[in-house]
């Protein structure tokens, strides 16, 4: 994890920011089985998945967290992993 990732995970709470990291490692494990093009931005965007708890605007945190990371210049395929982990789509 980058500085730029680790001062985005700031506002978390202890415990999210833990979880946080606890998904990434799991992920880092599992990285092989996803093709080598796209293994950075899984696991960027694992590491980063529940960022929009941190930075609220429309109580939906995967949608913020999106938001964030694209305005912050992260690649459409991490904003995109980030808007659509867990069940966003049945929660929206």
């Amino acid at each position: 994890m980058d500085a730029a990732m680790r001062e985005l995970l700031v506002p978390l709470t202890d415990s999210r920011r833990a979880h946080t990291i606890e998904v990434s490692r799991k992920v880092e494990h599992a990285a092989h089985q996803v093709p080598e093009s796209l293994r950075d931005e899984v696991t960027t965007a694992a590491y980063l998945h529940d960022v929009g708890y941190g930075y609220p605007v429309s109580g939906f945190h995967q949608l913020d967290g999106a938001e964030r990371l694209r305005t912050c210049g992260y690649s459409p395929i991490v904003c995109y992993l980030v808007a659509f982990h867990s069940a966003s789509t049945v929660e929206a």
